[in-house]
């Protein structure tokens, strides 16, 4: 009985211990992945702010006069999105396993223990994933000369205003919470996607419509070439059609010519590298 008892309190004595380490373990993981998250977002924190240094709020882009957005800038900004691939592929597989997860009948049994480990770990890296996509953005965005007003620019005309995407694709869930203009705290069930396509369509407003007045002090005087003068009819129509409107998607009736034709060679690639579930972190701006 003396040597049964000693054995148990041995046993009990050795499982409790891998216990113990178990969760020290887990701590000390926990304790370096945090410290590493943090780290990452303060570079990020540090590209964003070079970005702002070197080109301004993104609310301080200028397009160009005439309308044109040049084949260089266009080849700029598919470089960055090209190069975000496998970035946003990760953020991908992460947000489609929380939104199967999300999306199963509610009166469903327990969830299978492998679907359940496999969302835990896509969680457990998303906000690391968002930290990893926005950083190598920020240092594409560099490598290229490239401010964010000008990408977000290129974003919004070419993905929503050309290619009619949709301003409020997204996940089934909350993913980010901004300021409260746009903030995404209602936004976890499906019968709210009409309201967030709205929300993010009025944020899509502001800025177009910030950069849109940036051209005004250009427009004063005519100019002596008509294709210019026809440019700033189109133009300043579109700032009173988006004042008019603060849902109004830019050039939603249809683009100018001359901005149709600076897509029109790039479509298949724009194709390719719009994400529907990612689209909604393309907007933030801290």
């Amino acid at each position: 009985m003396e040597k049964s008892t000693k054995k148990w309190f041995i046993g009990c004595g050795i499982g409790c211990g891998i216990i113990v380490v178990i969760l020290l373990i887990l701590l000390a993981l926990g304790f370096f992945f945090v410290k590493d998250m943090v780290y990452k977002f303060e570079e990020t924190g540090e590209l964003m702010d070079s970005l702002k240094t070197l080109y301004g709020e993104i609310e301080d882009y200028t397009p160009s006069s005439n309308g044109r957005i040049p084949y260089e800038r266009m080849e700029a900004f598919l470089y960055v999105r090209e190069s975000l691939t496998p970035f946003r592929d990760r953020l991908y597989h992460s947000i489609s396993l929380l939104d199967s997860v999300r999306n199963q009948e509610s009166g469903e049994e327990v969830r299978r223990p492998g679907q359940i480990f496999r969302a835990f770990k896509a969680g457990f890296g998303l906000i690391p994933g968002i930290g990893d996509f926005y950083t190598h953005r920020s240092q594409s965005l560099l490598e290229v000369e490239m401010g964010l007003g000008e990408y977000i620019y290129i974003y919004i005309l070419s993905y929503y205003s050309m290619l009619e995407k949709l301003p409020g694709d997204g996940p089934g869930f909350q993913l980010l919470q901004g300021d409260k203009e746009w903030s995404f705290d209602e936004w976890d069930r499906d019968d709210n996607f009409e309201e967030r396509n709205l929300k993010v369509s009025e944020r899509i407003n502001q800025l177009i419509l910030f950069m849109l007045k940036n051209l005004l002090p250009q427009l004063d005087s005519p100019s002596s070439n008509p294709g210019e003068d026809e440019w700033r009819g189109a133009f300043l129509a579109e700032i009173q059609a988006l004042e008019g409107d603060f849902r109004r998607i830019p050039w939603q009736d249809g683009l100018p010519f001359v901005i149709e034709a600076s897509f029109r060679p790039f479509l298949t690639r724009l194709e390719n590298t719009y994400s529907p579930l990612t689209n909604i972190l393309e907007l933030a701006q801290d």
